[in-house]
């Protein structure tokens, strides 16, 4: 019979002495209370898991006999659990014994009790029924356990077995090293790349690393269900900012460079501590290019102003050079007409002719004008022409067109094609 003292234990709890002499198997768990409450007979107190005092140092304390109904009744309940024990029904067994532990607390019945659950791999609570063996056994005999020391050491196996058969739960970081903390504990549980065992539930785990930014994570452990984490940290970001301020829109930002906005920006540039080179451009505009010095923490501030790199050709120069071209035209077509007269009459000039009736024709007398006409036109043409041209060069030329000022108010109109599924047209885009 592999559970204790079957035959005499109630001779043992009749007395209240009891020595037991089969020692306990070396397995182990988790501490877990299974403890028998007194039913309708008064019991001695519960044994506490607490470690007992030494026996010369505490006397043992009076006990209260139990009565034959409950011996008796405590008695079929154990004979039962002996039974289901034997043919292998182990869980059946425990329900007994526990019925009598209900109904009488006795250290064998505990140690039976263990020997059950360890059959089952109920590592916890077979600590915890050894546990109970033994304080029960040093509370009603005043002295320790004959296997005392095996027992304790079962009781260490079982717990280490209770946290293996756990959830394996691992944890990993890129880069190594990083300080692990399990819900929420202040102390180390580890570093990463560790393995634990956590009980069934809802977990958190955080991961702290010099000149990385934290990182936590809430997770639930189910039953034979392992856990793996893999965190990539990410370094702390002592980082400054560049604030760019710029009169015109569509400028573009150089910084390194490298392409990274274009004006109006909303938000500042964000870079890595150091002197970065900046440039803004725009098509037709000048250019401005500096260096900056950013400090951790810090913004710094660019404001640049770019003008147009041409001066633009206003109406007034189309006006005057086409006044000009025109006027050397109507002058030209005038010198050309004088010698078409001089030859159509046969002259030896525009004002001296051969025929002296030549001179008061009318046809003679409408070339004449035309002629005159011609040098006036042309050349009052010219003088337009050449005043426009000066009214250009002396105006001061725009710095920026007004369209592109940011802030600008003044609406814009851009046309360009537009297709659909079956047309082709133009569309025009207005700014405002």
């Amino acid at each position: 019979m592999p559970i204790r003292m079957q035959a005499c234990l109630f001779s043992f709890l009749a007395v209240l002495a009891i020595q037991p002499g089969l020692s306990a198997q070396e397995l182990a768990p988790e501490p877990g209370v299974v403890s028998g409450q007194p039913a309708d007979e008064a019991a001695p107190p519960a044994a506490s898991s607490e470690p007992a005092a030494p026996a010369d140092e505490a006397a043992p304390p009076e006990m209260v006999e139990p009565s034959a109904e409950a011996i008796d009744r405590a008695r079929a309940f154990a004979d039962q659990a002996s039974a289901l024990y034997d043919s292998g029904q182990f869980a059946e067994a425990i329900v007994q014994f526990n019925a009598a532990l209900a109904i009488y607390e006795h250290p064998v019945i505990y140690f039976n009790l263990a020997k059950a659950y360890e059959k089952l791999a109920e590592y916890s609570p077979a600590a915890e029924a050894y546990r109970q063996y033994l304080a029960l056994t040093l509370k009603t005999t005043g002295e320790p356990a004959p296997d005392q020391a095996d027992t304790e050491r079962t009781i260490e196996l079982l717990k280490e077995k209770a946290y293996l058969a756990l959830p394996e739960v691992s944890i990993d970081s890129e880069p190594r090293g990083a300080d692990v903390f399990i819900d929420g504990s202040e102390a180390l549980n580890g570093q990463t790349p560790m393995k634990t065992h956590l009980p069934e539930g809802k977990h958190s785990v955080t991961l702290k690393m010099d000149g990385y930014e934290p990182v936590s994570r809430e997770f639930e452990v189910r039953s034979r269900e392992p856990v793996r984490f893999s965190f990539g940290l990410v370094k702390v970001r002592n980082e400054g900012a560049i604030l760019v301020k710029v009169n015109i829109r569509q400028a573009r930002i150089h910084v390194d460079g490298r392409v990274v906005g274009a004006t109006p920006l909303l938000e500042p540039l964000v870079v890595t501590p150091g002197r970065h080179q900046i440039l803004i451009e725009r098509e037709d505009y000048t250019s401005v290019s500096t260096v900056v010095d950013v400090k951790a923490d810090e913004t710094v501030e660019v404001e640049a102003e770019l003008h147009l790199s041409r001066k633009s050709f206003s109406w007034r120069g189309g006006v005057g050079v086409s006044a000009i071209i025109l006027g050397a035209g109507i002058v030209g077509a005038s010198f050309w007409g004088r010698y078409y007269i001089n030859d159509d009459y046969k002259g030896q000039g525009m004002y001296n002719v051969v025929s002296p009736n030549a001179q008061s024709a009318p046809d003679f007398k409408m070339y004449k004008s035309l002629v005159y006409a011609g040098y006036g036109v042309g050349a009052g043409l010219a003088a337009l022409g050449i005043g426009m041209l000066i009214w250009e060069v002396a105006r001061k030329p725009a710095e920026v067109r007004d369209q592109d000022l940011i802030g600008s108010r003044k609406p814009s109109i851009r046309f360009m094609p537009a297709f659909g599924p079956d047309s082709v047209g133009f569309g025009a885009v207005a700014a405002f």
